[in-house]
This record gives C-alpha cells, structure tokens and sequence, in this order.
C-alpha cells in the first residue's frame, strides 16, 4: 500500500510527532522509500527508528533530483559512504534516449555546459535553448521572451504547454 512518509508514520499534528517510532514500531518486513532525495535528517531518523528490527527498508531516489528541503542529503550520503549496497539505474524510460533533455542532463552530471540546438535550428525539439547568453541577470528577460514571442509562434500554448526548470540560487 502506498503512502507518504508522515502518514505511514502516522503523524499527530497535536504532538508535532510520530506515533510510530522505536516504542511503536512498524509491523512491516519490508518497506520501500521512494523519492528518498527528499529525506531531510529528521525524517530520515523517524522513519529508521520506526522500521522493525530485521525489516529491509529500501531507499529509491536519485541525488540529482530534488534534495530535501530541510536540512541533510540522507540519500546522498548513504550513498558516498560506500557501506550500503547501490544500484544505479542508466537506462530513462520517461523520454527517449535521444531526447535532448537526457542528453543536457547527462551532460550537466558530468560537469558539462549542455550542447542543446538553438530554436532556430531545431524548433520543434523536446528542449530548447534561447542564445540569451550565460549571465544569470539576462535569465527572466530571455525567459520572458521565449513564452512571450516564440512559443506562440510554434502554436504552443504558454499556460498548458511550457515548464520552466531553473536554479534558485547560484
């Protein structure tokens, strides 16, 4: 059965707590994590503590998605420790492996400024890059211009059709 953490856990916004825990803990043998680059030290430690003793708990996620937003990258940690098994998936089902945005994002995970076709040359790509340069005070301008102007033009509609993925901070 599927659930987030804090309702598995079975959060009690009376006590700010759980009442699962190493007192209460989980009648599961087994318990599968998902999004695990989103477990912050508290969550993490809560969920640990109220897993049975010899239950296997199984953390799915990828570090180079979404960390968490409080503090601590349990997942990532887990994993460069080098003392808990890994398995790294390499094959993306979600887009084709020809997709522009796997191969930016491979790209940027080795430390790659991506080579994605400008507009003009492919503009019906799955990812597109406007030539507003590498400043980040030109990011919103270009941004803008891009939904504004070009994205019409292609018949896309901006409302339903576009995501902007970008930094928060440097």
């Amino acid at each position: 059965e599927a659930k987030t953490i804090h309702r598995l856990l079975e959060f009690d916004p009376r006590s700010r707590g759980f009442k699962r825990d190493s007192e209460n803990p989980l009648p599961h043998t087994a318990i599968i994590a998902d999004e695990a680059s989103m477990l912050d030290l508290f969550l993490a430690y809560s969920l640990v503590k109220a897993v049975l003793a010899g239950a296997l708990l199984l953390l799915v996620g990828d570090i180079d998605q979404l960390p968490s937003v409080g503090p601590g990258q349990i997942l990532a940690d887990l994993i460069s420790s080098g003392r808990v098994p890994v398995v790294r998936l390499t094959q993306v089902f979600r887009q084709a492996q020809q997709s522009a945005i796997i191969t930016a994002a491979h790209q940027i995970n080795r430390g790659q400024y991506p080579t994605i076709e400008p507009i003009s040359d492919n503009p019906m790509s799955d990812c597109l890059w406007h030539g507003g340069g590498h400043q980040p005070e030109h990011g919103v301008q270009a941004i803008c211009e891009l939904i504004t102007d070009l994205i019409r033009r292609l018949g896309f509609n901006p409302a339903t059709d576009v995501q902007v993925l970008c930094p928060m901070s440097r």
